[in-house]
């Protein structure tokens, strides 16, 4: 083999990307400890032998772990860079919403939360979505849109009909039973709290 094309094969080899260790995409999947998902996470991104949906995965975990640790700036940048890697990922989407609702930033949740409900409907996953869309509606004094949400978050089973009811109760906008019904009595208790600005 000449020299030249023996040093160019040393070269590539040299500079192509190491796999993560094994630990640390072990701690990128663990979502518990946020401290062990950043580091894992960046230590695979850092890889850098991913793309496209496995990519997104990674960066949402971080932005996970940046979010329990307060950090939504952080967050949302992450989220941004899973978007990119792949723009179907919808828990990208539902995270980034979930951030910028903490944040106050309702209207831009709003927006993620219909990227989310756009791509997977009509299943329990995304009944979470629907929940935290509707508290992000009401927040905005969209009370019929809201009410829709959130009604929509219990049939599916995001949102506990049976603690609705306890919480309307003990705020004294619902005098029926707690027997999870979606009553008309108890939708017109939902509405009148959604009237209300949904009051802790």
């Amino acid at each position: 083999m000449r020299p030249s094309l023996l040093l160019s094969l040393m070269l590539t080899v040299a500079l192509w990307p190491a796999p993560a260790p094994a630990d640390a995409a072990s701690d990128c999947e663990q979502i518990f400890t946020p401290e062990r998902t950043i580091a894992g996470c960046t230590a695979v991104l850092q890889a850098g032998r991913l793309e496209g949906t496995a990519l997104a995965q990674v960066y949402t975990n971080r932005a996970l772990g940046h979010a329990a640790q307060g950090s939504l700036d952080l967050a949302i940048t992450d989220y941004d860079d899973a978007i990119k890697a792949d723009p179907d990922y919808p828990w990208a989407y539902n995270g980034r919403g979930r951030a910028h609702a903490d944040l106050g930033e309702y209207r831009l949740a709003i927006r993620d939360f219909d990227q989310v409900i756009r791509r997977i409907p009509g299943t329990v996953a995304v009944s979470f979505t629907y929940r935290e869309r509707g508290f992000a509606r009401c927040a905005l004094g969209r009370q019929e849109t809201a009410v829709a949400d959130l009604t929509q978050a219990m049939t599916l089973g995001g949102l506990s009909p049976w603690s609705m009811q306890e919480r309307l109760s003990d705020a004294g906008y619902y005098t029926g039973p707690a027997d999870g019904e979606l009553s008309v009595s108890f939708l017109a208790s939902v509405r009148a709290w959604v009237r209300e600005g949904c009051p802790e």
